[in-house]
């Protein structure tokens, strides 16, 4: 929970959460900015279905020329919202290094 101060009156500010909300997994990450904005990419790659023999696998391999990754979303945050967000994210990695253990 956190508050806002419009001209000077204080309003709490409330999450208000949807359960069925999306929480896909990402582990492609982008990100871009100019002046005054970043412009966070958010991907998912699944490895390909490799199949058959180490000889099959290493054909199949060598008949890719690349492998996708499937955009999530894209997020754009002015400079003052890009430090609240790695301090958001600093902070979070750090209470959970100190409650479950550094990088597994």
């Amino acid at each position: 929970m956190s508050e806002i101060e419009p001209e000077g009156r204080q309003v709490r500010i409330v999450w208000e959460t949807d359960g069925d909300a999306p929480a896909p997994y990402a582990n492609q990450f982008i990100a871009q900015h100019q002046p005054g904005e970043f412009f966070l990419s958010f991907g998912q790659l699944v490895p390909p279905a490799l199949l058959g023999d180490d000889e099959d696998k290493m054909r199949q391999l060598d008949e890719l020329s690349y492998v996708p990754v499937r955009l999530l979303g894209r997020i754009a945050v002015t400079r003052a919202g890009m430090e609240r967000l790695v301090a958001l994210l600093t902070e979070n990695l750090k209470n959970h290094d100190d409650k479950f253990g550094g990088a597994a």
